[in-house]
């Protein structure tokens, strides 16, 4: 007997709406069909969207919303999960051809991408954020003068995502190492507390280096005297920076 997905979704499908991915993932399946349906699921319940303003609707439809994962916040195995299922279930709801076209395009383009397997984390995530908007975009324009072909990847909105990702994590490694305190550093190791006794000011001009665009693993100052190493590639350093207030995660000879 096949699992189906959740009641919700498929309503969403055959209206022609937007249906997260979520409900076609091992998780969501899991979910269904955990659910038992009771004579309270037409009942309606008030819930409040994004912009703070109210609705009423459906007790089951309120119970699945609460479960559900973003598109933006899912992982590459789990659309890669859903992928085939939603697509299957599109066709059976009705959806025109080109439609279900578009959508196979769309999902095969991006897993052809460049990115798809980059070593970087934010451009594999900056493809994830990119596939949620877009086909988020694609329904809100249905009917209208600005529908586009869902399958032809915009490199310009895609880099612009990757953009944003790139600044939120440095901005966010600046904060990290700004809170920690002179007392905390002398407090991660013997050695790095012996050596910071001897160069007060450089381990903050240590952590702003190692956090500023353009990063390359060297040491700045007098490599005569002293060496760094860091304990995470060089691509992942806006992820990882957070690494740095780690003990040993700096090593001075």
């Amino acid at each position: 007997m096949p699992v189906l997905p959740s009641p919700l979704a498929l309503r969403k499908l055959r209206k022609g709406e937007y249906c997260e991915l979520y409900f076609f993932t091992n998780k969501g399946l899991v979910d269904a069909q955990a659910y038992l349906p009771s004579v309270d699921d037409e009942a309606l319940a008030i819930t409040q969207d994004g912009q703070g303003l109210h609705s009423f609707v459906p007790v089951a439809a309120a119970r699945a919303k609460q479960s559900v994962i973003e598109d933006k916040d899912l992982t590459w195995p789990q659309i890669d999960e859903a992928m085939h299922r939603i697509l299957q279930a599109m066709k059976e709801n009705g959806w025109d051809q080109k439609r279900l076209e578009s959508h196979l395009g769309f999902w095969m383009a991006l897993g052809e991408h460049e990115w798809r397997h980059n070593a970087e984390e934010t451009s594999r995530k900056a493809l994830i954020i990119y596939q949620a908007m877009a086909r988020r975009r694609w329904h809100d324009t249905l009917g209208t003068a600005h529908l586009f072909n869902l399958k032809y990847i915009n490199e310009e909105l895609l880099s612009k995502v990757r953009r944003e990702l790139t600044h939120k994590a440095h901005n966010w490694a600046i904060k990290q190492a700004n809170e920690v305190s002179p007392q905390n550093y002398r407090a991660l190791s013997p050695r790095l507390s012996s050596f910071y006794s001897q160069k007060p000011s450089l381990i903050h001009h240590t952590l702003h280096h190692f956090t500023c665009p353009g990063f390359t693993p060297q040491c700045p100052w007098d490599r005569t005297h002293y060496t760094a190493t860091l304990h995470v590639a060089p691509a992942s350093i806006t992820w990882h920076s957070i690494w740095l207030l780690r003990p040993l995660s700096l090593h001075f000879t």
